[in-house]
């Protein structure tokens, strides 16, 4: 699927589901501190630890978030924004960012790496962000976002399949990013390995960011991870709508295996792509 029809895939279910949900909003902040252009912007991936990990980095004495502000701003997820001229966009976008003198800030919304407009609109409006992405083994993500629906009580329904699948496609999400943002500000890093060894990846993200490295107690904390029966209780909800593992699983990793070449991501810590070492 090309970029632009899976534009026009992503915005044709937004249409249909408008009635079905509020669209979000991105949220006001109000500081007294001085504002600008974020330092960092997490893009992706949903259901890939990213809620523990953005929480990893601002416990670094240098990165500052506001208080009661979401880590996910969707700022960029209404396409319509595409259509606000370049400075006034900027200005906006900005005003979301306050942080003390010498500290960094940032945010992490999911959403953006998948509907790839969004990442052409940042490129103007940050374009010296160092953006990072954080994967999962492509069929664990699929799963845990189609129980994150049944865990908010929504009724089963075809466009959570298609979106759950779209989102674990990485090949043409890391290809647009790697098209419109210099990989040199680009970080790449495995949810497995996070789990595995969070010092470690914690060390390689703040030195990305320009940080000294620093212990954070949230590297410690226990992440949730799926289980078989969270794959049972999906398959049992969602029925004939979800392909067959084995569907699903060439599909990601056709998708995947090219796409993670020259990256530092071991297909081998995704069991269900069939890689071993």
């Amino acid at each position: 699927m090309t970029s632009a029809t899976r534009e026009r895939s992503v915005l044709t279910a937004r249409v249909q589901d408008a009635r079905a949900r509020r669209r979000r909003r991105a949220p006001q902040v109000r500081s007294h501190l001085p504002t600008g252009v974020p330092d960092f912007v997490g893009v992706g991936v949903q259901k890939a630890g990213t809620s523990w990990w953005y929480q990893c980095l601002t416990d670094h004495p240098l990165v500052f978030h506001p208080p009661r502000v979401p880590k996910e701003r969707h700022f960029f997820s209404d396409p319509a924004l595409a259509q606000v001229g370049p400075t006034d966009l900027r200005d906006r976008y900005a005003s979301q960012f306050p942080r003390p003198p010498g500290a960094i800030t940032g945010e992490w919304t999911p959403r953006y790496l998948n509907d790839g407009w969004p990442m052409r609109l940042l490129a103007t409006c940050a374009p010296q962000a160092r953006i990072l992405v954080l994967l999962r083994d492509p069929l664990e993500r699929c799963y845990s976002g189609l129980r994150h629906q049944l865990d908010r009580g929504r009724a089963p329904r075809q466009e959570h399949v298609n979106d759950a699948i779209e989102r674990s496609l990485y090949g043409q999400q890391l290809r647009d990013l790697l098209s419109t943002v210099d990989e040199e500000r680009v970080l790449v890093q495995q949810y497995e390995r996070c789990v595995l060894g969070p010092d470690k990846e914690l060390a390689r993200a703040f030195r990305f960011l320009g940080l000294p490295v620093a212990e954070v107690p949230s590297a410690a904390t226990e992440v949730n991870q799926s289980s078989h029966d969270g794959h049972d209780a999906v398959r049992a909800a969602y029925g004939a709508m979800l392909p067959p593992d084995g569907l699903l699983q060439e599909r990601f990793a056709e998708s995947a295996l090219d796409a993670i070449k020259g990256l530092d991501v071991d297909p081998a810590l995704w069991p269900s792509l069939g890689v071993h070492q």
